[in-house]
């Protein structure tokens, strides 16, 4: 058989059978792994998975002799209801694995007010109120405060001063750059 002609062959194959040959293919290539030392796989935003990754997931998950490997999934609960594929297919799993699913809260205003306090170099009473306004606009979601901070700091509403050492910024400068005001750091 030429390569040309093979070549072909492999790709007049039927959807779902190139789907089980990959799948195979997969879980054999953690089988080698696994027997070697231990595996985490950390899979994100499961919650915009399709049905391959999903049945990928419960290939995993069914196949039994891959007691070394830990699979983490994170997903936004707030958009996984009872009929979302993703809840079915953890449902499917959990019917034959142990499935822990740790829901994750907000930042409370503490928190917020220690992470800029360490980000900012400074203490958490200079940093209170652009704390609480941040939560307030993050609704305490870490990946939204990080992006707002990384927003201010880009249209310099908060710099750092080498002479001082540390970050500053006020009210107007992050007023306007599209953040909720605030006192000035320093």
């Amino acid at each position: 058989m030429s390569r040309s002609s093979g070549a072909a062959a492999r790709a007049a194959l039927p959807r779902t059978e190139a789907q089980n040959r990959f799948q195979i293919a997969f879980v054999n290539f953690v089988k080698v792994i696994v027997a070697v030392r231990p595996l985490v796989i950390f899979l994100d935003d499961l919650h915009h998975s399709d049905a391959s990754t999903l049945n990928l997931i419960r290939w995993l998950a069914a196949t039994r002799d891959l007691k070394r490997l830990f699979v983490v999934g994170a997903y936004r609960s707030n958009e996984v209801d009872v009929g979302h594929p993703l809840r079915l297919a953890l449902n499917e799993i959990a019917e034959y694995r142990v499935v822990h699913e740790l829901a994750l809260q907000p930042l409370s205003v503490a928190s917020v007010k220690q992470l800029l306090a360490d980000t900012l170099h400074t203490d958490k009473a200079e940093c209170a109120a652009l704390a609480e306004l941040l939560h307030e606009q993050a609704d305490g979601n870490p990946f939204f405060l990080t992006e707002v901070l990384k927003t201010l700091a880009q249209s310099r509403a908060i710099a750092f001063s080498s002479n001082l050492g540390r970050w500053y910024g006020t009210s107007k400068r992050c007023g306007r750059a599209g953040s909720a005001p605030t006192s000035s750091i320093s």
